[in-house]
């Protein structure tokens, strides 16, 4: 309440004592009572103590019971204290769809499933089913071979099966002749477990005890080919004719052949660095340069490599980085993927090379999930496939990604 000064008190105190004896009210007094409640209005209710009261700084917003802040991860607990917020649990985290959540103190972690690469916030398919072929068995010999041509993807047990090829789009199978048997045996079997596999222009190239061409769905034997019986060569084709790189009896020779029935053999003055067999030989789409991968040497090494560029008629091999893996040509032909060259290994998945700059990738493509046996890749127009026993059935991926 507002002090008066002591002048105005004592003027007021002498009309007061002048006026208190009269019976009735007067006005002066009337007066004076109102400007007293009025001076009660506006000093102590208009100070409201109220307002500068403690129940103004509501002791409840600093009460122990609440906090005003958590760090981010946290919320309030209600008890005075911060508790973890499980995202996983109640959806507030970022996760891929595909990706697993698992909550940690103040955060949390996402991780892809084991068929995808990604970080867990993104999570990148690395296989595609394109499609099943029932009925069939593609492990019922030494492996298989298998390997793409004109738009289809060739495929037959090393057994004396069958041969046959499907179409990624379509679906439609188609069954061939089997190679005819020269000698007592034909190279889709155990003899011809790593014959050469080459597909150049119209035609597809086996050698490995013999010579045969397969074209327009018939099969016609290279009676030129009988002297070399080069089985467990490294194969490709390069600069319009198929190459054969080490293998049997000749293990650092590297020889040409141009191609049909009656074609010429050459013999390279560029013989291979190492001498071995079983190698994996494969010409990148659109390039001219052999790579060769793995193949046992005089060393026992596995994971030499090396490249020759056939444009250039003078070229040397060129040793390449040495590989983290063991390939042998028993897996079938290599693949490719966005300039890189993918080799299997026959176990742990694809290994990736990028030519460019002669490094191996850190990652290892895994195979296709649900197989029962191996899994055969082949490049078909630059894209790889695999190809692979589930059950009862063969299975066709396409790859997607591979990192």
């Amino acid at each position: 309440m507002r002090a008066l000064p002591l002048w105005l008190c004592v003027g007021l105190f002498t009309i007061n004592a002048c006026t208190s004896d009269k019976d009735d009210v007067s006005s002066d007094s009337v007066g004076a009572d109102s400007d007293t409640t009025d001076d009660s209005a506006t000093d102590d209710s208009t100070a409201d103590d109220s307002t500068a009261d403690d129940s103004t700084a509501d002791d409840s917003t600093t009460d122990d019971s609440e906090v005003e802040d958590c760090d981010p991860g946290f919320e309030p607990d209600g008890a005075g204290g911060c508790q973890d917020i499980d995202e996983c649990a109640d959806g507030s985290d970022d996760c891929a769809t595909d990706a697993s959540c698992t909550n940690a103190e103040g955060s949390y972690a996402c991780e892809c499933p084991s068929d995808m690469f990604g970080d867990g916030f993104e999570c990148r398919p690395i296989w595609e089913d394109v499609l099943t072929i029932p009925g069939r068995d593609l492990t019922v010999g030494w492996g298989a071979v298998v390997f793409g041509f004109e738009g289809e993807i060739y495929f037959a047990p090393e057994g004396d099966t069958y041969f046959s090829s499907v179409h990624p789009d379509t679906g439609v199978v188609t069954d061939y002749p089997m190679p005819p048997t020269y000698g007592t045996q034909s190279d889709w079997c155990a003899c011809g477990y790593t014959e050469v596999v080459v597909p150049l222009d119209d035609a597809v190239y086996v050698f490995g005890n013999w010579g045969q061409v397969f074209r327009a769905g018939a099969w016609t034997n290279i009676s030129s080919y009988s002297p070399n019986a080069r089985g467990e060569a490294g194969g490709a084709s390069a600069s319009g004719k198929v190459y054969m790189v080490g293998g049997r009896g000749d293990l650092d020779t590297v020889q040409t052949y141009s191609g049909g029935v009656s074609g010429t053999w050459q013999t390279l003055a560029a013989t291979y660095p190492w001498p071995y067999n079983r190698g994996v030989a494969y010409t990148p789409v659109g390039s001219e340069t052999i790579y060769v991968f793995g193949g046992y040497n005089n060393d026992g090494d596995l994971t030499q490599g090396a490249s020759l560029d056939t444009s250039d008629p003078s070229a040397s091999w060129m040793p390449t980085a040495a590989a983290p893996a063991s390939f042998y040509n028993d897996y079938g032909r290599a693949g490719e993927h966005d300039g890189k060259i993918l080799l299997s290994d026959g176990y742990n998945g694809l290994y990736v090379y990028a030519p460019s700059i002669d490094v191996w990738s850190d990652v290892v493509v895994p195979f296709p999930e649900g197989g029962t046996g191996d899994w055969f890749i082949t490049a078909l127009d630059g894209t790889t496939y695999a190809l692979g026993q589930v059950g009862g059935d063969i299975a066709l991926k396409r790859l997607l990604n591979i990192q």
